[in-house]
């Protein structure tokens, strides 16, 4: 009965006002929130990307790739995922602003198993797909002089299994996701974005943040929950 009202309510998260914009202003920093539940990188084409990134913003937070790696419905290969990353960098980078590239958090994979089948994966399992996009979004940041958070690493010392996973789990939250972050996985997200923007002296003005459900807040219960709302409140904080 819990696994069953669980998944209607992360249905109920990935179908309401999906992908509508969020912004929250205050001080000298707005941070726009545009988050697409199970979209895949692979799925960005240049009149989406102008729509979602119009307007002047000081700098582009893009988390995505989750999909193109754990979502049987759209799973992406090596070289396409990387025309499209490398696609998707160049248009925001050609606006003139900062961008930050996170890496993919890792998965439970036996709690992905029980929605999408083993056998569409083929001989690649969930996790090593992240490993290896991981690897393709860590060198495009390192050739282009990207800003980079390893949120892969981060979430990764905590496991995917155990009451202390960053990952909605049946151990610490009774739900049976395994991809989507608990309320302290999105807080350390923010956390290591907000850390990286204030190195790169990134604190002021507009910033988007473009990705997918991670972005959108899936698995929390509340707006404030969400990362972006997060480092908002983490940048703020850090000028007082």
């Amino acid at each position: 009965m819990r696994s069953t009202k669980n998944k209607m309510l992360l249905l109920l998260q990935f179908i309401a006002v999906c992908g509508i914009p969020a912004a929250v202003k205050g001080g000298h920093v707005e941070v726009i929130s545009r988050g697409f539940p199970g979209k895949p990188m692979t799925s960005i084409n240049r009149t989406w990307l102008e729509r979602e990134t119009k307007g002047n913003f000081n700098c582009v937070v893009l988390l995505l790739g989750t999909n193109d790696a754990c979502n049987s419905k759209v799973l992406s290969d090596e070289k396409t995922f990387e025309k499209a990353l490398n696609f998707t960098v160049d248009t925001i980078l050609a606006k003139k602003c900062k961008l930050v590239l996170l890496t993919i958090p890792p998965c439970n994979e036996s709690c992905l198993f029980r929605r999408h089948k083993k056998e569409k994966f083929g001989s690649l399992s969930p996790n090593q797909r992240i490993r290896k996009f991981n690897c393709i979004i860590t060198e495009t940041a390192h050739r282009k002089n990207i800003i980079l958070v390893d949120f892969y690493a981060v979430a990764a010392k905590y496991g995917t299994e155990g009451n202390n996973s960053l990952l909605h789990i049946p151990d610490n939250t009774g739900v049976d996701d395994g991809i989507h972050l608990t309320a302290r996985g999105y807080c350390l997200l923010a956390q290591n974005i907000a850390e990286a923007l204030r190195n790169a002296g990134c604190t002021n003005g507009r910033i988007l943040c473009l990705g997918d459900s991670l972005t959108y807040g899936v698995g929390t219960s509340h707006a404030s929950e969400t990362y972006p709302a997060q480092l908002k409140k983490f940048l703020e904080s850090s000028k007082k």
